[in-house]
């Protein structure tokens, strides 16, 4: 009241199925938001949720999608040092495989850490940040 706020009407946002907000509507004047007034600002909202909700998809398939180009690099090394095991032991990818989790776990560092460990040795240079089919 001491901004001159007489009257307000509050609506929920939803998105998945959870109430993410609200949306606030104020007047000077008492008694501003009769029934045709709420159900305007009801569309409204209805709509400012259906947004909230789309936006909020949006950015999670921009993260699923971000992550499946980290861990499409990240196999890439792998499978790097994996041809690099192969070659030097004379066995299969899954005896590589196998050899470079044990490494892994008695080191307590990450596969992925490890494939690039191995690579760097062998090529005199780290392995490319990025996986070159993307």
């Amino acid at each position: 009241m001491g901004h001159g706020v007489r009257s307000s009407l509050s609506l929920p946002l939803r998105a998945g199925g959870r109430v993410l907000g609200a949306l606030n509507i104020y007047s000077l004047h008492p008694r501003a938001f009769g029934t045709q007034e709420q159900l305007v600002a009801g569309r409204f909202a209805d709509e400012a949720s259906r947004a909230l909700e789309l936006a909020m998809r949006l950015a999670e398939r921009t993260e699923m999608s971000e992550h499946l180009q980290i861990a499409l690099a990240s196999r890439a090394v792998i499978d790097q040092a994996l041809g690099i095991f192969m070659g030097q032991n004379k066995c299969g990818a899954d005896d590589a495989f196998d050899m470079l989790r044990s490494i892994s776990q008695n080191r307590n560092v990450k596969l992925h850490d490890i494939a690039a460990e191995i690579i760097t040795a062998v090529a005199g240079r780290p392995p490319s940040g990025e996986a070159r089919f993307l």
